[in-house]
């Protein structure tokens, strides 16, 4: 589960990391997907998705996201 700093700039190198970490079929928890107080977490999944990304989200359980790593 990835939690820490919720800026933007932040939350886009948490993706990053984990992207280059997961192996096919992982699945990575991102806190504060849809939290109001933290925008920047939200924002940045938007960005990361937008710009090409290997993570798919495969849906939500209060404010946290489950995304499932690809191949590709």
């Amino acid at each position: 589960m990835l939690a820490g700093d919720p800026s933007v700039r932040a939350v886009l190198a948490d993706l990053e990391w984990a992207e280059d970490g997961a192996a096919d079929g992982a699945v990575v928890g991102l806190d504060g997907h849809g939290d109001e107080t933290r925008p920047g977490v939200s924002e940045a999944l938007t960005e990361r998705f937008a710009n090409g990304s290997r993570l798919r989200l495969m849906g939500q359980v209060g404010t946290a996201a489950c995304l499932r790593a690809s191949a590709t």
